[in-house]
């Protein structure tokens, strides 16, 4: 790992003499603040049973892109050494779903000098893996740990253009996060002019994208077609934004040196992923020999083939080293022109950044570079991109105070059965995303099972938790433990998902207050017991050679259209036969050579009013017995269905060491 004594002293000297009021909104930005492991103060399992949901998936109106992996790159564009210096420092704002399109003011140049950000970004929740090297920007790896810092904070993005034409093409691109809601990423990912296609034909678009999905740490498994498709995105979900700042200069000539871009995540219907996976700070300024004298490091989702196999967008590599040059507002990197030590397509919009102690300072995005791929070039952050980023993302961010849950998540296993518990606790990460200080106040989750990744109030509610009275702050992220879920007795046996729902009475937008689609837990519910039915009466038994009492329990739906029950006799002798009886009445009487009591009373004379289950199949043999009963043909003389609204009683009769017993009995009235 870069530690400072590797970063530049004129570089930092630079940066603690730089006035903080250049950065804008940058000192009126709270830090995030991660509280772990919150216990619940009350609630419990709310014993319901199973229901199938009826809900739709709440994305299911937005555009799906083809499978993540077949999305062609956006064509990386050609540098221009003949292009003018820009002297546009100004960004223009475009809102794809109002039309909006806002071009900002430009205020006085950035002070001289090297500015970074008053924080070093944000690790996240995973674990830091802060093993990066520096070398010169040689051949590219394969990231690993893609669940953890700063591996995490680098995306794969995948947009859509409507060209002139009126066709759209979906492309993808890579980028950081550089906030909880705001994507870093290059001007032409954002807003794209034009683009050869296939045929060589030049297509004109001179347009926004409609649309921005984003992956952070994308591990390349599945084929990838969010919304609608349910595969979990490993590692950190996705989100999407329809909301956009670029260079206007970039917008107007095509000027590399204004290339950069932001993506706001819509709030909402999207999450705030950039809390969950941390993001980069940001730096601009330095003079190239400055710069040259820094450690650079860039994660990237090439996607252009090269062959080989190499290039498949489905990869995130690694490469570092230092820049070469620094023409115009770009740091260069001279390279061979091989697949795994060039720029090729997909790395757009990718983060250059540098490492001072522990903090890492996005400084430049992957531009453009040669046709021949003898060099890259990244384009720098500079003063006025900081301003406005700064100003976009508290506006992002807001004033108001709005809690989501996300990443619900099972520290065990998730394969559970069904009338049983999750064998350990799960978590979710409750975040507030603003710069809104909260005050101290109760919060409550809801935990839901649903038959789909969409969770609402019309799956299954499994418990509800109350934490009572926190203060969390602004920018705050909480650990909230759910203690392991109940699985309902009577759900079928198959693939389910588990996600809670904050109490809709907490400020903010309802649209974040439940964990759909990846950031809810798949679970497979396994085939359990069934549900018990009826109440047991003439308890305890007797006590039997074992010196323990038999029971007898039952299980299913006392609903006579579902002829479900199953009963069921335990702790008998065991290699001894028995069967189980029915009977409408109740009773308690001692038969000759037995010592237990028959609790179902005979009906007349030969005690034809109680049927036996002794066929040859219906026999058991203990310690335990088990009969799944048919509830149109009682074994009575001659045989009865049962009717809504009746009452019968079961019991076991066994042989025990030449004499004989019997279970405690169950009622159980029929609906």
């Amino acid at each position: 790992m870069m530690t400072s004594s590797l970063v530049s002293r004129a570089f930092l000297a630079a940066l603690v003499a730089a006035p903080l009021a250049s950065t804008g909104f940058g000192a009126q930005q709270f830090a995030p603040v991660s509280t772990d492991d919150v216990a619940p103060d009350s609630g419990g399992s709310s014993g319901t049973l199973f229901r199938p949901g009826q809900d739709a998936n709440d994305s299911q109106f937005l555009p799906s892109p083809p499978p993540l992996d077949q999305i062609p790159p956006l064509p990386m564009p050609i540098s221009d050494p003949a292009q003018p210096p820009s002297l546009d420092r100004g960004m223009t704002f475009h809102d794809a779903l109002s039309g909006e399109t806002r071009v900002l003011p430009s205020g006085p140049p950035a002070a001289p000098g090297a500015v970074q950000s008053p924080y070093g970004g944000y690790p996240g929740l995973g674990a830091e893996w802060d093993e990066e090297l520096l070398d010169s920007f040689g051949v590219m790896s394969p990231a690993g740990s893609l669940d953890s810092f700063p591996r995490s904070a680098n995306v794969k993005l995948a947009m859509r253009f409507t060209a002139q034409n009126g066709v759209q093409y979906w492309f993808v691109c890579s980028g950081s996060m550089q906030d909880p809601g705001v994507v870093l990423a290059a001007g032409h990912c954002v807003y794209m002019r034009t683009f050869v296609d296939g045929s060589g034909s030049t297509i004109n678009v001179f347009a926004w994208a409609d649309i921005i999905y984003v992956y952070p740490g994308w591990d390349g498994d599945g084929a990838i077609t969010p919304p609608n498709g349910s595969v979990a995105y490993d590692n950190w979900g996705y989100a999407f934004g329809t909301s956009y700042l670029a260079g206007s200069d970039w917008i107007n000539n095509g000027n590399f040196d204004r290339d950069l871009g932001l993506i706001r995540i819509t709030r909402g219907s999207s999450r705030n992923i950039g809390m969950l996976t941390g993001w980069y700070g940001w730096a601009h300024g330095g003079d190239c020999g400055v710069v040259q004298g820094l450690g650079y490091h860039n994660f990237s989702y090439p996607a252009e083939p090269c062959g080989g196999g190499l290039h498949t967008g489905r990869t995130m590599y690694y490469w570092n080293g230092t820049v070469d040059s620094c023409p115009g507002n770009q740091f260069r990197i001279n390279t061979p022109g091989n697949c795994l030590d060039s720029v090729w397509g997909g790395m757009s919009g990718s983060a250059m950044y540098y490492i001072d102690g522990s903090s890492r300072y996005a400084h430049a995005a992957c531009s453009n570079g040669a046709i021949n791929h003898s060099f890259g070039q990244y384009c720098r952050l500079w003063g006025q991109f900081v301003t406005d980023m700064e100003t976009f993302e508290a506006t992002t961010r807001g004033t108001g105070e709005d809690w989501e849950p996300l990443r619900f998540r099972a520290r065990g296993s998730t394969f559970v059965q069904a009338g049983s518990a999750m064998n350990d606790l799960c978590d979710v990460a409750m975040v507030n995303a603003t710069n809104a200080n909260p005050p101290t106040r109760d919060y409550r989750l809801r935990v839901y099972l649903s038959t789909n990744n969409n969770i609402s109030e019309f799956d299954t509610l499994l418990a509800t938790w109350d934490y009572n009275q926190y203060d969390f702050g602004a920018m705050a992220s909480v650990n909230f433990q759910v203690p392991a879920p109940q699985i309902p007795c009577n759900t079928p046996p198959g693939t389910y998902w588990i996600g809670v729902i904050a109490d809709a009475g907490l400020p903010g937008t309802d649209l974040n207050d439940d964990t759909d689609t990846w950031d809810a837990q798949q679970v497979t519910v396994l085939p359990g017991p069934g549900c018990p039915v009826g109440s047991t009466y003439c308890s305890p038994a007797n006590p039997n050679s074992t010196g323990v009492p038999a029971q007898i329990a039952a299980t299913g739906s006392s609903a006579v259209s579902s002829n479900d029950v199953t009963l069921r006799a335990t702790s008998m002798p065991p290699g001894q036969f028995g069967y189980f009886l029915v009977g409408s009445n109740q009773g308690a009487v001692m038969p000759p050579g037995s010592q237990g009591f028959l609790c179902l009373t005979c009906g007349f004379q030969g005690c034809s009013g109680i049927g036996r289950y002794d066929e040859v199949s219906e026999v058991f043999s203990g310690p335990t017995g088990t009969l799944a009963i048919d509830l149109t043909s009682l074994p009575l003389f001659p045989s009865v269905p049962v009717q809504p609204g009746e009452t019968w009683n079961f019991q076991a009769w066994y042989r025990d060491n030449g004499s004989s017993n019997f279970t405690d009995a169950v009622s159980i009235f029929f609906q």
